[in-house]
């Protein structure tokens, strides 16, 4: 079997990280854990295949997997770390497998590899298959990340070395889960492979262990209670100000429907040849749907593939008999041909024109393959087509368009379902009968220069609330940069929300994959495309993501060093502004020298005043820095730590008058450290790699009093190498042995939480 150095990992990901600071904030409510089925899809937990150089079934089995969740707006950052371990005795090759949520954005992976944590870089697409394909020519295996289908990727793990553990971690952005005025956080724990049972999960969620067991059941969905997000986000970078915008109208302004319930029901189903995976599925959610019928409803069953083939019973009410025969209709049309929706329109328009009150209920994969298949020019020609009749998608499959899905739903004034089971679809016709105030005539648009997504003519719900991400330049007020403004008749109304943004993370992601995908459903060229997939970290069909065995790899291929720099800055560890109310304030600081610290108050802006009051009951008034707080801005205090201070822990208070004049006090709890770190250092040859070192440093002492936060090594030749935390207080890494002729001393130097630092030379084995 061959070796390799550089891992190339191409597929559909984007990688940014988590960012940190230490924080003291109000304690956030108790998380309430369910195991009820959610209506989403939940995504799941990554499991691993593999087989020997023989090809026979290895013996690599997933050990635990502990997961990291965070508030972050309405959305969650989540980290899933996988812990595999080799029972072999021989080297294993592994395919890597994971189901994202429904509506999550792929942030990073970071798999180890000789030891050491390594983060992937999104890259332009032929560059990362170049270097691939260097790879494979020079026989250095690579190991190959791929999107599978769906929401499912794939990665080639090798080598899986033998009685060892292999870690890939997974790190994503998913949307919370909305319950009327409830949200929550639902991790999956759906697995491919034959294992019913995960050995070991753990959930940190805001930073608290909520849960912990062994032996949990495959398939079961765990839920944790969020709060319910502000209506308006934002998050500042250079390039602009990011605003997530939630639109929930007044439905009391919304006068009652007085449109006639359904009376004509036309099933169309998608019987293309990508449909046939699924056709067992689209069966039963065919007749799930079919059961709910009133025995006086009409309905008629289509076949669409490259031609719409109509039922030559035609219209019929239904009964048990013409639901069985409308069902055997279906099953004896072959899956075969490409996806004509244009024609499928064109069909239903000639149908609906003698049947009054007609509403389409599709089921496929809505991805048009033949016909008219530009995303904008379907949307009109289906909507000029249907006229009156609501288009319905009940969208089936593992590689789905639901994106388009809902854009011919908008435009319709109908409503789209992601169907994984037949009672999901039978509950969705059941809604399409409910007669609920709907506003259809919605129109964003984008002022002054802003950018806004969705936008045009939208349609919207009771029940349903319409997020809008924005881009506008500093400075720019969002209220004045955004019209949303629904028609009701001869009036309009306002539905623009009026709230303060309230600050938070992640939201250029989010609108950077909004915005591109409208760059390539607008066929703009390539060159930009790529632009923006590398400007926001966000996967295009021009990028693809590359994943090296080290630095010197990334620096040998001029590829920047983004994902790194981000995922290794630290993360956060306890509730937020995102999971507070917006006057809320959280003060940092945490393990200091003697000296001259800062604390920094993240208060609002406008706030009167903030003062901080010391252990020795001195009080400093703060001043508010705009440049703090990674250019958010926060409230900045310094103070004196004298010399002669004693190790230990201290508690300083910040009392907070608010605007409108409301007084808020917080603490936040310091320790005072003067003491080096002492360590532990293990060097040894790399097994089967007789030209590379690996390091491993520990600090000793009791648990709870070891705070090293990062160790830096100098090898005998010169080069400066930064390790990787695998564990708390432990660190590690590899580096190239150095020439024959060199002085083998390695120079190890670690710094605790409050920047100690302690230096200890070895020489290399």
């Amino acid at each position: 079997m061959r070796t390799f150095n550089y891992i190339a990992a191409i597929g559909a990901l984007c990688a940014f990280g988590c960012t940190k600071a230490a924080q003291v904030a109000a304690p956030a409510k108790e998380p309430v854990i369910t195991q009820r089925t959610s209506a989403a899809d939940t995504g799941g937990l990554g499991w691993l295949t593999a087989r020997n150089e023989r090809g026979e079934a290895g013996l690599v089995t997933l050990s635990r997997v502990n997961v990291e969740a965070e508030q972050v707006g309405s959305y969650a950052a989540v980290s899933v770390e996988h812990h595999f371990h080799n029972a072999a005795k021989t080297v294993q090759e592994g395919t890597f497998r994971f189901p994202l949520p429904d509506g999550a954005l792929l942030t990073g992976l970071r798999m180890w590899i000789d030891g050491k944590p390594m983060e992937g870089e999104l890259v332009e697409r032929e560059k990362a298959k170049k270097i691939y394909e260097q790879i494979v020519d020079s026989m250095q295996d690579p190991a190959l990340l791929e999107w599978e289908h769906g929401t499912t990727f794939k990665l080639r793990v090798f080598p899986i070395e033998p009685e060892r553990e292999k870690i890939v971690t997974i790190r994503y952005l998913t949307p919370l889960e909305q319950r009327g005025s409830d949200y929550w956080f639902v991790q999956g724990t759906r697995q491919g492979g034959e294992s019913a049972k995960l050995p070991e999960l753990s959930i940190h969620w805001q930073g608290k262990p909520v849960f912990s067991e062994r032996a949990v059941q495959v398939g079961r969905s765990i839920e944790i209670a969020a709060t319910a997000p502000a209506e308006a986000q934002r998050e500042e970078r250079s390039d602009g100000v990011y605003t997530a915008l939630r639109i929930r109208p007044d439905w009391s302004r919304v006068p009652k429907p007085n449109s006639k319930p359904v009376q004509h029901w036309i099933f169309a189903v998608d019987t293309s040849r990508s449909s046939l995976e699924e056709r067992k599925l689209t069966l039963e959610a065919l007749k799930a749907a079919l059961a709910q019928l009133a025995p006086t409803e009409r309905f008629i069953t289509l076949t669409s593939d490259l031609e719409t083939h109509v039922d030559p019973r035609g219209f019929d009410l239904a009964s048990a008999a013409s639901i069985a025969s409308a069902t055997k209709f279906v099953e004896a049309t072959p899956a075969d041909g490409a996806t004509n929706l244009s024609a499928l329109a064109e069909t239903v328009a000639k149908l609906s024109a003698s049947a009054p009150n007609a509403a389409v209920v599709y089921f496929g994969d809505c991805e048009p393959t033949w016909g008219v298949v530009e995303p904008n020019a379907l949307r009109t020609s289906v909507s000029q087509a249907l006229g009156q009749t609501s288009f319905n998608p009940v969208v089936i499959g593992a590689s789905v368009d639901t994106e388009l899905a809902q854009s011919l739903a908008q435009a319709t004034s109908g409503r789209v379902l992601r169907a994984r089971q037949p009672a999901q679809v039978a509950s969705f016709v059941q809604g399409l009968r409910t007669q609920r105030p709907r506003l259809n005539a919605i129109e964003v648009s984008a002022l002054g220069g802003a950018e806004v997504y969705p936008k045009g003519k939208l349609s919207l719900e009771q029940g349903e609330d319409l997020e809008l991400l924005v881009k506008t330049a500093k400075g720019q007020d969002v209220q004045s940069a955004v019209s949303v403004q629904a028609v009701l008749g001869s009036r309009k109304l306002d539905l623009l929300p009026r709230a303060k943004p309230v600050p938070t993370r992640f939201v250029a992601p989010r609108f950077g994959s909004r915005f591109i995908s409208a760059l390539e459903r607008d066929n703009q060229p390539k060159e930009r495309v790529v632009a923006e997939s590398l400007n926001y970290g966000v996967m295009s069909k021009y990028t693809s993501f590359l994943v090296l065995e080290s630095e010197e790899a990334y620096a040998h291929y001029a590829i920047q060093r983004r994902a790194a720099q981000q995922a290794d800055a630290p993360r956060v560890t306890g509730a937020n502004l995102d999971s507070l109310n917006a006057d809320d304030a959280s003060i940092s600081l945490n393990r200091i020298q003697p000296g001259d610290p800062e604390i920094y108050v993240d208060a609002p802006r406008d706030s009167q005043s903030v003062t901080v009051e010391l252990p020795n009951g001195e009080r400093k008034r703060a001043l508010f820095d705009p440049e703090a707080n990674r250019g958010r801005g926060a409230w900045m205090v310094r103070f004196l730590v004298d010399r002669r201070t004693p190790e230990g822990n201290y508690e300083a208070s910040a009392f907070i008058v608010h605007r409108d004049g409301r007084s808020e006090l917080r603490r936040v709890a310091y320790t005072v450290d003067r003491s080096a770190p002492a360590l532990d250092v293990a060097v040894r040859r790399t097994p089967n790699r007789a030209n590379r070192y690996e390091v491993t440093v520990t600090q000793r002492g009791p648990r709870a009093d070891r705070d090293l936060r990062r160790v830096e090594i100098r090898t005998p030749d010169g080069r400066v190498v930064q390790l990787n935390a695998v564990r708390w207080a432990e660190f590690r890494g590899s580096f190239r042995a150095p020439p024959a002729n060199t002085d083998a001393k390695l120079r190890v130097v670690g710094f605790d939480q409050a920047l100690n630092q302690s230096i200890t030379e070895i020489t290399l084995p």
